[in-house]
């Protein structure tokens, strides 16, 4: 697809009407026009086919997301993994986890790029690794409404952690815990 207000450069970039593709293969899956994305870097936006209003900045940043939209993935291969839509993700591997999760919003290096994100949404997850995460709960599937901050954290349900492994060995659901400290609300 290619069309009025596109604008493409690099090898197999291909933005739709009104997309701006940058990079080697930026935007390649395209099949409708009117999307309204934006891809800059290796294989960002890769696989979006109809996704609309979509920002991917860097190398495979949302490079897996063929229909969500009102993503924005900033870092190499944030959201790269995320199908939802409505989710943020400032920092490089930031949501990887998140395969159909919607309205979360992920800060920091590796955040939420292991564990139990995946299909959660209305979360806040702010830290500077891989532990900070979701838990898993009930029966394997994850958390929503979780606020997480800082290393290692990782609320469930309606959980608000702060302090570097706050929550980080939650293993139920809908406590509502509030856990402010290092290591607060852990046995």
């Amino acid at each position: 697809a290619s069309g009025a207000g596109a604008i493409g450069i690099g090898q197999g970039a291909k933005p739709g009407s009104y997309d701006i593709a940058i990079g080697y293969q930026a935007l390649k899956g395209t099949t409708v026009n009117n999307n309204q994305n934006i891809a800059i870097g290796m294989d960002a936006g890769y696989t979006l086919t109809s996704g609309t209003a979509n920002t991917a900045i860097g190398m495979s940043a949302l490079g897996t997301n063929s229909v969500g939209g009102n993503n924005t993935a900033l870092g190499n291969y944030s959201l790269n993994g995320a199908t939802g839509s409505n989710n943020t993700a400032l920092g490089g591997n930031c949501g990887q986890r998140n395969s159909s999760g919607s309205n979360n919003t992920y800060l920091g290096y590796n955040v939420a790029s292991s564990g139990a994100v995946g299909t959660s949404a209305y979360n806040i997850l702010i830290g500077v690794d891989s532990s900070t995460t979701t838990a898993t709960v009930n029966s394997g599937g994850t958390a929503a409404g979780a606020i997480g901050i800082g290393q290692g954290v990782k609320p469930g349900s309606y959980d608000i952690a702060i302090g570097i492994q706050a929550l980080h060995s939650t293993t139920t659901d809908f406590n509502q815990n509030v856990a402010i400290g290092f290591n607060a609300g852990c046995a």
